[in-house]
């Protein structure tokens, strides 16, 4: 091993128990742990072995469901404006060649 590897987490080497599943981190955590600053979740866990407490980054499925919904709404809103822009400009577009067949039907 090298000097720059990291040492490997209790939880890496050994069987752990969950003791809190998936929280947000608070504001001091985001800037004093390292693993805040991967997801902004971390999970407690209790090494059976050393009885060592540590947290690792984590997901979580809510805040996971509710960036997808946003994700959805917006593009459903950005697909209902373009779709009405499109309908305007097709229109517009419409009257103009409408203008042009009459100006040529009038000067014949």
């Amino acid at each position: 091993m090298s000097s720059s590897a990291q040492p490997l987490h209790c939880w890496e080497t050994e069987e752990f128990t969950v003791l809190r599943t998936c929280f947000l981190c608070r504001d001091y955590q985001m800037k004093t742990e390292a693993q805040c600053t991967f997801s902004g979740f971390v999970e407690e866990l209790k090494c059976n072995t050393s009885g060592l407490i540590e947290h690792r980054s984590c997901r979580s499925a809510a805040a996971e469901e509710l960036k997808f919904w946003k994700f959805e709404g917006a593009m459903l809103t950005f697909s209902t404006l373009f779709a009405v822009l499109v309908m305007f400009r097709q229109r517009t577009l419409d009257r103009r060649a409408e203008y042009k067949v009459q100006q040529q039907i009038q000067g014949i």
